[in-house]
């Protein structure tokens, strides 16, 4: 709400006009002056353009189909609303495959957090977490067996950024650094599994 204390102080300005008086262009322009005063610095949102990291990068926004299923990372193909995205080498279609982070929190790699130690299993034994469930253990309490919810599925659709200032942290199994982190749009958390 705007401040009327600006416009009371541009009011002693202004003389009253009488019935039928047409005030003279001085006379608006004061009332436009201080109207103009009162919000001035006010603009309408815009749009930010793309933000850049400290090394100049311009990070970007995509949007995924998983692939495969990672304890801490997600292997995903590019999708552009209509299908994935290809690329041609020598007359070849290749599938472009990109590593994503999962966000820190949901990443199997974590041991503990707020006191709270985590043992992550794989109940089916395939090496993959595509069921990936954790036991939660805190002194003095009771076990807890949780799932994400939702469960990240081969085929779900993510959203991730790339060119993160300080990196996402994540290293794949052949040692690469995953540039991607999902901005988990779909707010995704364990949670006490369902007995």
């Amino acid at each position: 709400m705007a401040n009327n204390d600006a416009l009371r102080n541009h009011s002693k300005l202004f003389k009253r006009v009488a019935v039928g008086d047409l005030p003279s262009a001085s006379r608006w322009n004061q009332f436009v002056n201080a109207f103009n005063d009162q919000f001035a610095g006010v603009q309408s949102p815009r749009q930010a353009a793309g933000a850049f990291d400290v090394s100049g990068k311009l990070t970007t926004i995509r949007r995924f189909e998983i692939e495969i299923i990672a304890g801490d990372y997600l292997t995903c193909i590019p999708f552009d609303g209509l299908a994935t995205a290809t690329v041609i080498i020598n007359g070849v279609e290749i599938t472009e495959r990109i590593n994503v982070a999962r966000p820190p929190l949901l990443q199997t790699s974590v041991a503990s957090h707020n006191d709270v130690t985590f043992d992550y299993e794989d109940p089916d034994n395939a090496g993959e977490f595509l069921t990936a469930q954790r036991v939660a253990s805190a002194d003095g309490e009771e076990d807890e067996t949780q799932v994400i919810v939702p469960a990240y599925v081969v085929g779900d659709k993510i959203y991730a950024m790339n060119n993160i200032d300080g990196d996402t942290g994540v290293i794949t199994d052949s040692d690469s650094s995953v540039e991607w982190i999902d901005l988990n749009v779909d707010a995704r958390a364990w949670a006490k599994q369902a007995e």
